[in-house]
This record gives C-alpha cells, sequence and structure tokens, in this order.
C-alpha cells in the first residue's frame, strides 16, 4: 500500500477536525440552551403555580375546601355605611340655612 504524501491531506485533516469539534460545540450549546429555555419554562410555570396557589389561599378560606362544601371568598365584611349620613345636608349659601 502505498501512502500518499500530499501536501494537502494534513490540511484537509486539520480542516476536518475542526468542523467536527466546531459542530460538537455548537450541538453542545444547542443542547444545553434547549434544555436551559426548558428549565426556564419549567420555573416560570411552577413559579406562577406558586403565586397562583397563594392567590388562591388569600382569597377562598381552605376550611371549606378541605370540608369540600363550597368556595367561600374571604372579604372583610365592614360596617354598611349609610350614605344619608355621609351626603351634607344642602345649604343655601345665600342664607346659610339648611
Amino acid at each position: 500500500m502505498q501512502v500518499s504524501h500530499d501536501p494537502l491531506i494534513p490540511v484537509l485533516l486539520d480542516v476536518a477536525d475542526r468542523l467536527a469539534f466546531w459542530q460538537r460545540e455548537y450541538l453542545g450549546r444547542l443542547i444545553a440552551g434547549t434544555i436551559l429555555r426548558d428549565i426556564m419554562t419549567i420555573g416560570f410555570i411552577i413559579f406562577s403555580a406558586n403565586k397562583i396557589n397563594t392567590l388562591c389561599q388569600l382569597f377562598i378560606s381552605l376550611a371549606d375546601i378541605q370540608k369540600e362544601k363550597y368556595f367561600r371568598f374571604i372579604i372583610h365584611q365592614f360596617k354598611p355605611i349609610n350614605a344619608s349620613k355621609k351626603i351634607p345636608p344642602k345649604i343655601n349659601y345665600l342664607t346659610h340655612q339648611s
């Protein structure tokens, strides 16, 4: 078997080696980027679910959920405002009489 002493063979092998390296590097980065994106998406979903769960715990009575009766929204009950007491009487500003 005769060995070729073509000076381009080492150059071509070097180029092929570099191409293979960059192909592996690019593929690795692509896979890593995809995995990172998936992890970020999953993390965002978990974060959102936790936030929704927290909001639900704020507005829905957990006791009623456990009893499976109904959802009762937790609303602080204020005394109803009597609007007639809050509205000042009409005043005739010319005579200062109401």
